[in-house]
């Protein structure tokens, strides 16, 4: 039977110099000790996206709220989002549709030096822009951020969730 909904998400989540995907691999950077949700940004269907950020167990509580059984996670590098969404907080999506695969199997060749990241399938779809605020994060934990930075990083994270729901369904 085919899942009910379409879930776009994107995590948010504690990076530095050295505690990174590019330095650590995938498994390791989500199972260690260091890892740290900060936000996670979750549209249902066609809803307005929204933005949580708490501690671990008030996300873990956060995310149940969806149905997540009964859906398809719909995320850019959907095996990262998959991932933390799974391992870290104990949701279990019924299918997975990655946005990047699908970019790098159906238009890496007409974007920017055959890249698929958000930033360059939203510009090739036309669909919007990708915000930058990530780059003001290295090395901050959620205790770290003010109150309006948190929001910012909220403003971010919703923006790529949309821009992922707007590639699945493009």
């Amino acid at each position: 039977m085919e899942p009910q909904h379409r879930i776009s998400i994107d995590f948010e989540s504690f990076y530095s110099k050295e505690f990174n995907l590019s330095k650590i691999p995938m498994q390791q950077y989500i199972l260690s000790e260091f890892y740290e949700t900060i936000g996670v940004g979750v549209k249902v269907d066609a809803t307005r996206t929204q933005w949580f950020s708490g501690s671990m167990e008030d996300t873990t509580t956060w995310l149940r709220q969806f149905p997540w059984a009964q859906a398809t996670l719909v995320g850019h590098h959907a095996a990262f989002d998959a991932s933390i969404l799974e391992w870290r907080h104990q949701c279990f999506p019924a299918k997975y549709f990655c946005t990047m695969s699908a970019a790098r199997a159906l238009i890496a060749a007409f974007t920017k030096r055959g890249s698929v990241s958000l930033k360059n399938v939203a510009q090739y779809l036309d669909i919007g822009e990708k915000g930058d605020e990530v780059h003001n994060a290295i090395g901050m934990r959620r205790k770290d951020f003010s109150v309006s930075q948190l929001r910012d990083y909220g403003v971010y994270c919703v923006q790529d969730t949309d821009l992922c729901h707007q590639i699945d369904i493009a």
